[in-house]
């Protein structure tokens, strides 16, 4: 990784296109007409499961610039081969337009063609959809469990031993003020990608554990909470001191390179952790997540 100029931290550099942005005349990529350019919009379904009994797509059809709309009545059959080479996680997969099955709410049921985004989006609207509605399924008890698996490595009371603990005896919320991961990711081929990988895991940890939580509503399943002003995530304020130790050593058996994956895995026991803290100073087990006061009373 190259370094960055240090010419260039703290200089009042002024960017190529700062004066065409600030006037107005700096073209954006939406603003480049190319010839031959269609627009897509998507009509999602509006139930969270159930199946489609009739699409009208007449009125849409009809609107100026459209070219057609695509459902499972008229989508072309796809043959959908499984590819065993590449991450087939358990479940149905979702063959978009090729049933009448609605397995969730959002789901793209038909998409709407035009020759301009706004000719898509109008006639998106126009589309008429009707289901029959089942009840969804909202709850993870309600789905089927996977196969359970057991991976075990290291001593785990050892390392917790001589984990710091800070004790408010007046509880108000609950904050961390220390991090630290230790991660076995055989060879570290980019100290600095590694780090940054490391600490997005920790902080995306901390926000599972006591920040966020999707609010679904049990009628249809929609999501309800579904921006970022209804939905929390961690800020500044949130992100305690955070330090990363990886383990010296090569895997050759995960790969000819000796390395193993930094991505969602820096992230899985960080929410575990600050759950243990809590059963520790309060003797509380909480078991759904995120723990918030009112799961302590």
């Amino acid at each position: 990784m190259s370094p960055q100029p240090q010419a260039a931290v703290g200089a009042p550099l002024s960017r190529v296109d700062g004066r065409l942005k600030v006037t107005g005349q700096a073209r954006y990529a939406a603003e480049h007409d190319v010839e031959g350019t269609v627009h897509a919009v998507i009509v999602d379904a509006s139930i969270g499961r159930g199946r489609i009994t009739a699409i009208d797509p007449h009125k849409a059809e009809a609107q100026p610039g459209v070219l057609r709309v695509i459902h499972h009545g008229n989508a072309p059959r796809l043959p959908y081969k499984e590819n065993k080479a590449s991450n087939n996680p358990p479940g149905a997969r979702l063959r978009v337009f090729q049933d009448d099955k609605v397995r969730f709410h959002g789901q793209p049921v038909a998409v709407v063609v035009a020759t301009s985004l706004e000719a898509a989006q109008h006639a998106a609207s126009l589309v008429d959809v009707e289901y029959d509605a089942e009840q969804p399924t909202t709850e993870l008890g309600q789905g089927k469990p996977d196969k359970p698996t057991t991976y075990a490595r290291g001593d785990v009371d050892a390392g917790l031993r001589t984990a710091d603990v800070r004790l408010d005896l007046t509880y108000r919320l609950a904050r961390v003020r220390r991090v630290l991961g230790v991660y076995d990711a055989g060879r570290i081929i980019s100290p600095k990608l590694a780090e940054s990988q490391a600490f997005g895991g920790m902080v995306g940890g901390i926000g599972q554990a006591l920040l966020e939580h999707t609010v679904t509503d049990h009628r249809d399943g929609r999501i309800v909470n579904a921006d970022l002003a209804d939905y929390l995530v961690p800020v500044n304020a949130d992100v305690p001191d955070l330090r990363a130790i990886y383990l010296d050593g090569e895997d050759r058996e995960a790969d000819p390179l000796g390395v193993k994956g930094l991505g969602e895995v820096v992230m899985v026991g960080v929410a575990p952790a600050i759950a243990n803290a809590v059963f520790n100073a309060t003797g509380r087990r909480i078991r759904r997540l995120p723990i918030t006061a009112e799961s302590l009373l």
